[in-house]
């Protein structure tokens, strides 16, 4: 892996770790607006929860990249 990526093993793991605790609040956050709004508990379980939540992660997901976008463009004007 070293060779053609330029990082170790190591490396993808401090990053995937570092992702997944950034993104820890938003997965909090989103399945319990789910469990309110779609029907508890059983909105949660693995086969109904990836089905629920995609709307509102790819929304986040989508009004991010937007913002870094447009804040890019207007930065030093």
């Amino acid at each position: 892996m070293q060779g053609a990526e330029g990082f170790s093993k190591r490396k993808l793991f401090e990053i995937l770790d570092g992702l997944e605790v950034e993104s820890r609040p938003l997965m909090e956050g989103a399945r319990k607006r789910v469990a309110a709004e779609k029907g508890g508990e059983d909105a949660l379980k693995p086969w109904n929860l990836s089905h629920a939540l995609a709307g509102d992660v790819e929304k986040v997901i989508l009004l991010n990249t937007n913002t870094r976008i447009l804040t890019s463009r207007f930065e030093g004007i």
